[in-house]
C-alpha cells in the first residue's frame, strides 16, 4: 500500500521525537546523578526546591531504576513504531513480504535506531547534563518526580526479583547496585576529559578513588618478609645497626617470634629516651605503644576510615589463622588516592606538585619564596614569623594543629587545607585556586 511522502514525513517526525524524549530523560537523570548536593544543603533551609531535590537523590537505587525502566520503554517503543513504519511503506513486498517483512524492518529499525540512539539518546545528553547539572535538575525535578512516582510499581516488583534471584545465586545486591553507579560515574568522567571539563590528573584521582572502594588492605600492604621489626628480647641490640639507616616512623615490636607483636615503637621515642640514657640503654618497652590490628581482608575503605576516625598511622595486618600478614601505613592508603606522598626521612620528591587545573599539593616544608615562584599567592616573604608554608599556616591559625585538626583557610584567591599532619608537623598541604568571587582571606 503507497503511503506517500506524507505519512513518511510523520514517521520521521514522530521517531525524531520519540529519540529527543529520551535523550531529555537521560540529560536529566546525568544532571541528577552528576550535581554537587553540598551546595543543596547550605540552600535547603531557604530554597524549597533544593530541599525537594535532595530527598529525590537521596534514593539513588530507585532513582537509576526509574531512569533505566524509562529508557526502556522508550527504546522498545521507538523501535516497535519505526519497525511497523518501515514495513507499512515499504514497496512491492520488499523482503517477500508479509511476516518475513517485518522481521526484516525489525532489524532495519533496530541497527538505525542503536546508530541514532549512542548519538542522540546517550553521548549528546550526557555531555548535556555534565555541563549543566544544577541547572537542568532544577527545573525538572517535576518531571523527576512524576517519573519516580509512575515508576514505582515496576521499580518495587524487578527490584524484588532481582534481589531474590542474586540471594538464589548467593550474590548481594548492593555489590550489583554498586558497580551500575560506578560504570556511570566512569562515564561522566569519560565525558568531563573529553570536553576539557576534567584534567586528566583530575580524571586519574576520581578512577582511583573508585577503585579505592574495591581494594584489600593485603593488596596494599608492605609483606612481613619486607617489614623491619624489632625483638624485644634482643639484648644485644642487633638491631641498633639496621635501626639507624631506616626510613620509617614507627617499628613494629614483637617477642621471640614474628607472629608475637606486642605493640608499636616510634623513631622519635627511641632517639629521645636514647638522649637520655643512651643509644644500647634504651629499654623499648618503656616507650612501646599499642599497636593497632585489622583483617588482612578488610577493605581499604573501611581501614582508612576507621584509622582516620582513631588517628592511627599503621595498621598491623593480620590473616585468617591469627599471624602476622604485614603492616599498611596511612600513607600507603592515601597514595593510592594521591599518588606518592613524601616520607618523613625522603627528600627526593618534589616539594610542590600540579594535582589538577589550579590544584597542587605541597610539602608543608617548602620555602615561601619558592613557592610564590611557582604559585601565584603571592605570601609575605619578608615576615620573620615564618620561612616555610606549614609556619605561615601556624602563624595565620594563631596555633599548632595536631592531627586531629582539619583545617581549611583562604588567602590571596587561594583555599589552604591541611592535608597531613604528623607528630604536630604540616607535612602536606593542597592549594587550590578559587574564582574571584570567593576570594576572601580567613
Amino acid at each position: 500500500m503507497d503511503q506517500g511522502p506524507y505519512h513518511s514525513l510523520v514517521t520521521s517526525l514522530i521517531t525524531i521525537l520519540f529519540l529527543v524524549v529520551n535523550g531529555a530523560f537521560t540529560a536529566i537523570h546525568t544532571g541528577l546523578i552528576t550535581l554537587n548536593p553540598s551546595k543543596l544543603e547550605e540552600e535547603k533551609e531557604n530554597d524549597a526546591r533544593a530541599n525537594t531535590i535532595l530527598k529525590v537523590i537521596s534514593n539513588q537505587d530507585r532513582l537509576n531504576q526509574s531512569f533505566d525502566i524509562i529508557n526502556i520503554i522508550f527504546s522498545l517503543l521507538t523501535i516497535a513504531y519505526f519497525a511497523k513504519r518501515l514495513s507499512e511503506v515499504s514497496s512491492d513486498g520488499f523482503f517477500f513480504g508479509g511476516f518475513l517483512s517485518l522481521r526484516w524492518m525489525t532489524f532495519i529499525a533496530i541497527v538505525i535506531y542503536a546508530i541514532l540512539k549512542v548519538i542522540f539518546v546517550d553521548k549528546i545528553p550526557q555531555r548535556i547534563g555534565v555541563r549543566f547539572p544544577m541547572e537542568i535538575t532544577r527545573s525538572t525535578v517535576g518531571i523527576t518526580k512524576f517519573v519516580m512516582f509512575l515508576t514505582k510499581p515496576l521499580v518495587t516488583i524487578t527490584t524484588s526479583f532481582t534481589n531474590l534471584l542474586m540471594n538464589i545465586f548467593g550474590i548481594e545486591a548492593k555489590n550489583i547496585q554498586k558497580q551500575v553507579t560506578n560504570e556511570q560515574i566512569k562515564s561522566i568522567v569519560q565525558i568531563g576529559e573529553d570536553q576539557g571539563i576534567l584534567r586528566p590528573m583530575e580524571s586519574k584521582m576520581i578512577h582511583s578513588i573508585m577503585a579505592f572502594d574495591d581494594l584489600l588492605a593485603e593488596e596494599i600492604m608492605t609483606a612481613r618478609t619486607d617489614v623491619f621489626m624489632i625483638d624485644i628480647a634482643d639484648r644485644d641490640r642487633e638491631y641498633l645497626d639496621e635501626f639507624v639507616k631506616i626510613k620509617h616512623a614507627r617499628i613494629p615490636v614483637y617477642e621471640d617470634e614474628l607472629d608475637n607483636i606486642l605493640g608499636i615503637v616510634y623513631t622519635k621515642d627511641y632517639l629521645l629516651e636514647a638522649t637520655r640514657v643512651g643509644l644500647r640503654n634504651v629499654d623499648i618497652k618503656e616507650i612501646l605503644r599499642p599497636a593497632y590490628f585489622a583483617p588482612d581482608k578488610i577493605e581499604t575503605d573501611k581501614l582508612f576510615s576507621d584509622m582516620q576516625k582513631k588517628h592511627i598511622h599503621m595498621a598491623i595486618l593480620i590473616d585468617e589463622y591469627g599471624g602476622f600478614s604485614g603492616v599498611v601505613t596511612m600513607e600507603d592508603l592515601i597514595e593510592e588516592i594521591v599518588g606518592d606522598i613524601d616520607d618523613s626521612f625522603d627528600n627526593d620528591t618534589p616539594e610542590i606538585k600540579e594535582n589538577g587545573k589550579n590544584v597542587f599539593v605541597v610539602k608543608g616544608s617548602i620555602g615561601i619564596k619558592d613557592l610564590n615562584e611557582k604559585v601565584d599567592i603571592d605570601i609575605d616573604e619578608d615576615n620573620e614569623n615564618y620561612d616555610s608554608l606549614g609556619g605561615f599556616i601556624i602563624d595565620r591559625l594563631g596555633y599548632i594543629p595536631d592531627e586531629t585538626s582539619n583545617v581549611t583557610l583562604n588567602y590571596n584567591g587561594y583555599e589552604i587545607k591541611i592535608l597531613y599532619i604528623e607528630e604536630n608537623r604540616i607535612k602536606a598541604v593542597r592549594l587550590r585556586k578559587l574564582k574571584k568571587q570567593n576570594h576572601k582571606e580567613d
